[in-house]
This record gives C-alpha cells, sequence and structure tokens, in this order.
C-alpha cells in the first residue's frame, strides 16, 4: 500500500480531489490490490455509519448539550478584524525590531 495514496483516500471516496488526482488515484487503487481492500472496507464503513445514523435519533438533551458547546465562548473574539489587527501589530512590532542588534 502506498502511503501517499493511502493518506487521499477518504478524499478520494468522497469525490474531494481534482480530476488529475482522482484518475490517478483510481488507477492506483485498481492495480494496488492492498489499496483496494482499504478503499473497500472504507466504503463498508461509511455505508454502515450511514444505516445507522438514518435508525438513530439522538435524545433530545443530547442535541441540547450539543448544542450548548458549540456556542460561541464570551470572552473570546470572534470578529476577524481582530485577528488582522493582532497580525498587523505582530509584524509592525518585528518590523520596528529588525534588523537585530549583534554584539
Amino acid at each position: 500500500m502506498a502511503d501517499e495514496f493511502t493518506s487521499k483516500l477518504d478524499a478520494y471516496l468522497d469525490g474531494e480531489l481534482a480530476a488529475a488526482d482522482m484518475k490517478a488515484l483510481d488507477a492506483h487503487v485498481r492495480a494496488c490490490p492492498a489499496c483496494a481492500a482499504d478503499v473497500l472496507g472504507r466504503v463498508q464503513m461509511k455505508r454502515a455509519i450511514k444505516s445507522a445514523s438514518q435508525r438513530y435519533e439522538p435524545r433530545s438533551e443530547f442535541r441540547a448539550k450539543i448544542e450548548r458547546r458549540l456556542k460561541p465562548r464570551a470572552g473570546f473574539p470572534k470578529d476577524p478584524l481582530y485577528f488582522r489587527l493582532a497580525g498587523i501589530a505582530k509584524h509592525r512590532i518585528y518590523v520596528a525590531r529588525w534588523p537585530p542588534h549583534l554584539p
């Protein structure tokens, strides 16, 4: 099994690769029995998970618990402007200290 292909198998199965990568990986899977077996196992797992998700309905308490955890935390800046300004400030400090003073 080629490691360069193994790391891309999930993206391959989900159709998330570029066309050239899909074609190359498809050719590899057809020629490599180990990768073909890995793909088959992943397909079977995805089907089992999908089937189970259609049968299982979580309790409302579980759903509420997850939704509470997903709510943004108070005090943490969510505005992208904050991150841009922080980056600019960091850059200016770095430039102001350049070049480093040599002893």
